[in-house]
Parts: structure tokens; sequence; C-alpha cells
């Protein structure tokens, strides 16, 4: 008896390898953030394919397919990207410069579904040697993990039947039916707009005195840490004070990547960008920004430091009424002797947003009545340039934040910009400029992504005395 009970409990764990490395990427964010649960149910169909197929292979090409909506899911969620937005942006991959480190996560990539591969074909015979047993090991190993989703009040497949708490994250969950949510949603995802006015229409809209600059700042988002969001906005807002204006604090709403950011503070909407690739927003009941200031007087600009081909900005934002487009590719053809500024260690090679502001004020100086769009890029994540706090601070002490070394360059990028900006603006030349945040920095570990607000964004409102 104990013999046999022995033998019997190997097989057991026999049949529990497969199903424990099949779902090993979900044990992964454990310790890093990913927006999923432990288990997708639908790689519960590739261990049945153990079971029906004579051969293994079956079951390894279902793990890829799933797997590859599995990573699709993770980047979009990660990014803040609708997921046909992630599909489309896709096609943009070719202005990406991956580095060494993303060309080994890539080798380790197709080294897990080698063993993938290899696990599957090892579990294969042994599945088909022992069907009863591993379909067992299948009903008890869900069963489990079903249970303690609704004993927790999270699973969703209990949803309408029983109390639930959607704060809470389910063990198990099917990914298919996450796809099939975003895409009812993308149904009804027409451009509308916002409930709670941009920062951009509250500041501008109705304003007709003077210059007017409008900077959104990529990936700079608001401070878990109350006193030390406050510490940042007191440091900045005397800088700029020193020049003249009075400063306003605040945070505000995001609804998701930098393209959306665009369609919120220009348009005062969300949704899609590609609506405007085909609509030109004063013939839509979507008014840009820049159809209410040219109305007003005034001469509109857009400038961004990466290539206007990317999110085809070059177009839609053209469409917004944007009388006069700047990018990087503009730039270079205008100073071809300083590609030295273009910032190539970044996986975006752009040039350098403190380069591309002095570009801006010069190329707006003579301009008697302007409104200026400025979108920053260099502290677009993954960020890989090691900086230095050019004025270290006791209230913002970057160096003792508990964040990794690469979201502190990041956050030094940032501050670093903003006080670059209020040693070159001048309030002779401005009289009103936000400076926002476009959203929260995508860090994929949970200690520098919990070290942001979800969901909002600093500003800073500053205007002429």
């Amino acid at each position: 008896m104990p013999l046999n009970f022995l033998s019997q409990s190997k097989q057991y764990i026999k049949g529990l390898i497969p199903i424990l490395i099949i779902n090993a990427f979900g044990l992964v964010g454990l310790y890093l953030f990913m927006p999923r649960p432990l288990f997708y149910l639908e790689y519960l169909l590739v261990l049945l394919a153990l079971i029906v197929f004579k051969k293994y292979w079956p079951s390894f090409v279902l793990f890829i397919l799933i797997f590859v909506f599995d990573l699709f899911s993770i980047f979009s969620s990660l990014f803040l990207f609708q997921l046909d937005e992630f599909f489309s942006s896709l096609s943009f991959i070719k202005f990406y410069h991956f580095s060494f480190q993303q060309i080994l996560i890539g080798v380790v990539f197709f080294s897990y579904l080698f063993l993938i591969g290899y696990v599957l074909k090892w579990s294969h015979k042994i599945v088909q040697q022992n069907k009863k047993t591993f379909i067992k090991v299948l009903v008890i190993f869900y069963f489990i993990m079903g249970s303690l989703d609704m004993l927790s009040g999270s699973n969703k497949l209990t949803e309408g039947f029983i109390k639930q708490d959607f704060s809470k994250k389910n063990i198990a969950a099917s990914l298919m039916n996450d796809y099939f949510k975003t895409f009812s949603d993308l149904g009804n995802s027409k451009v509308e707009t916002l409930k709670d006015s941009s920062m951009g229409f509250k500041a501008f809209l109705k304003d007709t005195t003077g210059n007017q600059l409008l900077i959104v700042v990529e990936s700079w988002g608001e401070l878990k840490d109350a006193k030390l969001q406050q510490g940042l906005a007191s440091w900045i807002a005397k800088k700029f004070e020193v020049k003249g204006y009075r400063v306003s604090t605040g945070d505000s709403k995001y609804y998701g990547s930098t393209t959306a950011s665009g369609l919120r503070e220009m348009t005062n909407t969300k949704g899609e960008y590609s609506y405007y690739l085909n609509h030109k927003s004063a013939v839509t009941p979507f008014k840009s920004i820049f159809d209410v200031k040219h109305n007003q007087g005034y001469e509109t600009f857009g400038f961004h430091p990466f290539t206007g081909r990317m999110f085809s900005r070059s177009v839609w934002w053209k469409n917004l009424g944007i009388q006069n487009l700047y990018f990087r590719d503009q730039y270079l053809f205008e100073n071809i002797s300083k590609v030295n500024e273009v910032a190539g260690e970044a996986h975006f090679p752009s040039v350098k947003d403190e380069k591309f502001f002095d570009y801006l004020l010069d190329k707006t100086k003579t301009t008697p009545k302007k409104f200026v769009y400025f979108l920053t890029v260099n502290s677009h994540l993954p960020y890989n340039t090691i900086g230095k706090d050019n004025s270290p601070t006791a209230q913002f002490d970057i160096s003792k934040m508990a964040i990794s070394d690469h979201a502190k360059y990041q956050l030094i990028h940032i501050k670093n910009l903003l006080e670059y900006f209020s040693q070159k603006i001048e309030s002779k030349d401005w009289n009103k400029i936000l400076i926002v945040g476009d959203h929260i920095p995508p860090f994929p570990t949970l200690q520098d992504r919990g070290f942001y607000v979800d969901g909002k964004v600093p500003y800073l409102l500053i205007t002429k005395n």
C-alpha cells in the first residue's frame, strides 16, 4: 500500500509539472507589475491538447498563439494603449531603436519557447500513458484556483450571482474574455467630449490675452507621496515667480497613452486619434483648441522633437488646425550640422527636449500673437540616460527616493527640463503657460509603478502678473 501510494504520488507530481511550466509566465507578475491574473484559462487548452492529440506539436502551436496574445495584452496595458492602438503602433516599430538588453530579452523569449516545446514533448508521453491521472490533476488544480477566486469575491465567472470586489485581482481568468471586453468597448469608442474638461481647455479656451504656451511632458506622473509632489511644485513655482509669474498647481485626469493626452489637451476629447486622420476638427462637433485660437486671432504652432511620421502626427495634427508644424525632420533639415543634438542613446532618437524648446522660441519669436503646443519626448520609457540633478534640493531629493536608478534618472530629466523652461521663458514674451504631464510613467515594476498615482498627472498653470 505505501509503495502504491508513493507511485501514485509521483504520477500526480509528473502531471502537475506541465501545468506549472505552461503557466509559469504569470508567476513573473509576483515580482514585476503585470496587469494580468496568475493563470489564464486559455492555457488549459494547451494541456487538454496533450490528451487529445497523438503528437505534441498541436499543444506547442496553441501555446505560442495564446502566449503572443498574452504579451500583446500586457504591453498594451503597461503602455496605456487600447489593444487596437497597440497593434497599429507595431507599424511604427521601424522608428524604435532596440538596446542590447532588449535584444537579450528577445533571446530569453525564444529560449523560453524552446523550453516549453521540450516540456510539452516530454509531458506528452507521460500524459498519453496516464490520461486519467492527468485529468484528475487538471480538475483538482483548476477547481482550487476557481474556489479561491470565488471565496475572495473576485471571480468574474460568477458575475451577477455573487457580490464581487473588483479591486481584488483574479488568480485565474480568461484572456479571451479580456479581449472581448476591450473590443466591445472599441465598438463604442468614438471620439467623445470629456465630462471633466481638460486643463488645456480650462486654461486657454476663453482667454484671449497675450501669447500662450501649452507644454505636455512625456511620462510625467503625479507622485503618490503628496509631500514630495508638493515639494517639486513649490520648488519649480519659485523659479517662475522670480520671472514675474504667479503659479497654481494641481492634478488632472489622463485617459491613456501619449496620443490620448494629445486628444485630451488639444480637443478636450477621448477616443481614437485615427478619427482625425480623416476628419478636420473645424468641421466636426469636436473643435480643437487651435480652431478656437485661430478664430481669436492667434497664429498656431505645434512642436515635437521626434519624427512627425510616428503615429501620423504630421497628418492629424494638421487636421486639428495647427497652422505651423515642426518635427525632428524639419529641425535636422535646417540644422544639418547639429546631428549631435539628437538623443541617440534614447529608444526614440529625437532632438533633445531643451534644444527643441530653443528652436520653438526662435521659430515663434517674431509672431505677434501666438498659441504654441509643445510635446516633449526624451523622458519616454524605457529611459536609459544617466543624468545629474542640476539643482539638488532638500525638499525634493531624488537620490533618497525608494525607486530604481532607472526611475530616478527619468524623474531627474523631468525636473531638469522644468527648470530649463523656467530659465528660458520670459514674462515679456508669454502671458500664460500650462505645463502638464501626459500619463503615468509606464514602469514595469511594482516598486516604480507604485510610486505614482494611477489615473492622474500634475500640472503647472503659470500666468503673468
